[in-house]
């Protein structure tokens, strides 16, 4: 107890001297998800909503799981103009990007509704739990990779990985002895509890730049929205990803891609939609200005 009261302390000194601490309350995430088990979808909505807003602001791999109900109309409508002529039955979609799965629940609805189409939908995310790690009031929460996140001592809250030189995360970084000290304490799901609950979604964990070979000629329709930005990752590694998606897809299957870009107030969805023909990818529709990689995925398989 005594190394807890100095952690109290120096969190308090630090607070004083106007250093930012964060309270990202990550154990509502679980009380959410039991809350949403227990009452009927309709009355949902507005807590999967809190669930997703509190995941806006962790990052997780170098990047934040920015997510929200809405945020990708116009990859749906595309998607649902090009497939309406090619019906199959399900309709297998990958999902790629989805955060905590809000994205891929509208495109589900979306695809029954205007298809008529019963819909198998895989999300696929690197990162779809987090890590506890707890003594006493300390918790601390790690990617599956064992990287550090988030820790709360007490009702203060500090991010461990956002980017910053923030004094206080890198004091308590140094403090390996202390981490090691931390007993594993479960798990907290950042799925949202919506998506949990629609069997027509199942959740994998891992990302494009590894190959799953159970996926190989198995999807319809692959989509991949805010991950594949040149800002995250070099040219070989997207050509890399780009060589997956296109041995996922069937042939004549669907793949888009976009980035939602912040125009003044407005968040515009910049993507293109291509076919899987034979070896390459024949391109089929541009939207709010293309995708910024798709001179990449039109080179393919150079």
């Amino acid at each position: 107890m005594r190394i807890v009261r100095r952690l109290q302390y120096v969190v308090a000194k630090l607070q004083c001297e106007k250093i930012r601490l964060h309270d990202a309350d990550l154990e509502r995430l679980d009380f959410l998800s039991k809350e949403l088990s227990l009452i009927a979808p309709y009355l949902a909505e507005p807590l999967a909503s809190e669930f997703s807003k509190i995941l806006a602001g962790i990052r997780v791999g170098g990047t934040y799981k920015t997510t929200g109900r809405g945020r990708l109309q116009a990859t749906e409508r595309v998607i649902c103009d090009y497939y309406a002529d090619r019906l199959r039955h399900p309709l297998n979609f990958l999902d790629l990007g989805g955060s905590d799965g809000t994205t891929t629940l509208d495109a589900v609805r979306v695809f029954r509704r205007k298809l008529c189409v019963d819909v198998k939908a895989c999300l696929l995310d690197l990162h779809p739990w987090l890590l506890r790690y707890c003594r006493g009031p300390v918790t601390e929460y790690r990617s599956r990779f064992e990287e550090p996140i988030l820790v709360r001592i007490g009702k203060w809250g500090l991010r461990l990985n956002d980017g910053s030189d923030d004094a206080l995360a890198q004091k308590y970084l140094q403090m390996a002895w202390f981490r090691r000290w931390l007993k594993r304490g479960g798990e907290v799901k950042l799925v949202n509890p919506l998506v949990q609950r629609d069997s027509s979604i199942t959740v994998h964990a891992g990302n494009c730049f590894y190959r799953e070979p159970a996926f190989e000629g198995r999807f319809d329709v692959v989509r991949v929205s805010n991950l594949l930005n040149l800002s995250y990752f070099p040219k070989p590694e997207i050509r890399t990803a780009i060589g997956h998606l296109h041995n996922y897809l069937v042939e004549d299957g669907l793949l888009v891609i976009s980035r939602n870009d912040q125009r003044e107030e407005t968040e515009v969805e910049c993507g293109s939609l291509w076919e899987k023909s034979g070896e390459r990818f024949r391109h089929l529709e541009d939207f709010g200005g293309g995708s910024e990689i798709k001179s990449l995925v039109e080179k393919y398989p150079a």
